[in-house]
């Protein structure tokens, strides 16, 4: 199950949860937070954030886990702006 996670440094990722060791969360990811300049990437099967670095667990929406799938399907996918409009997730751009 996905879920979307915000961290204490303000940023949000999609996580599908695999295993905690010692405090930090393992699994697939792909982190929302992003430069306009920058690409989406697949993170896959690693270590990811520390637990008590989570600030909260949001509702996750279905645009969310739909682009959650696309950006696993294709390992890298550029900001575009057709591609964060289609799916929704133009607001965790940050300049």
């Amino acid at each position: 199950m996905v879920q979307k996670i915000k961290t204490s440094s303000n940023e949000y990722w999609l996580i599908e949860q695999k295993d905690i060791f010692q405090n930090i969360l393992i699994g697939d990811a792909v982190r929302l937070t992003r430069q306009k300049s920058d690409d989406y990437f697949f993170i896959h099967d690693v270590q990811l954030i520390k637990s008590n670095k989570i600030k909260s667990y949001d509702d996750i929406l279905d645009n969310e886990i739909l682009f959650f799938n696309y950006v696993k399907r294709m390992k890298e996918v550029p900001v575009r702006n057709f591609i964060t409009e289609d799916f929704d997730v133009k607001k965790y751009l940050v300049d």
